[in-house]
């Protein structure tokens, strides 16, 4: 829904749709499977970062902040991306490889991002 919205909210205020409806459909796939793609990649690039640092409670938390909010700054300010969806591409990434993160930081981990 907010790429939808971002993507009439400019072509509002460009005062026309470049392309007509398939500039429309084009802005969409590229800014959804771009921030996809920024999520997946720094996914990767976080999981490796995980799997050095492991049993270290400060710098496996510290990584997934980074990881956060460079996920969104990358998708959204340099790539014109979607931010959300990068983040839940990255959210997605690493909960389902929770093995690069020790069992005893998972909980403090889990209860950081709980506050948070």
């Amino acid at each position: 829904a907010i790429v939808i919205f971002t993507l009439f909210r400019d072509a509002l205020y460009a005062g026309s749709i470049e392309g007509g409806a398939l500039g429309i459909v084009w802005t969409f796939v590229k800014t959804c499977a771009l921030g996809m793609l920024t999520g997946f990649l720094i996914g990767c690039i976080t999981l490796v970062l995980l799997r050095v640092s492991f049993n270290d409670h400060v710098a496996e938390i510290t990584l997934t902040i980074i990881a956060s909010y460079t996920t969104f700054f990358i998708a959204e300010g340099l790539l014109h991306a979607s931010g959300v969806l990068a983040l839940v591409t990255l959210g997605i990434y690493l909960g389902s490889n929770r093995s690069s993160v020790s069992v005893e930081v998972e909980h403090a981990m889990h209860e950081f991002w709980e506050v948070l």
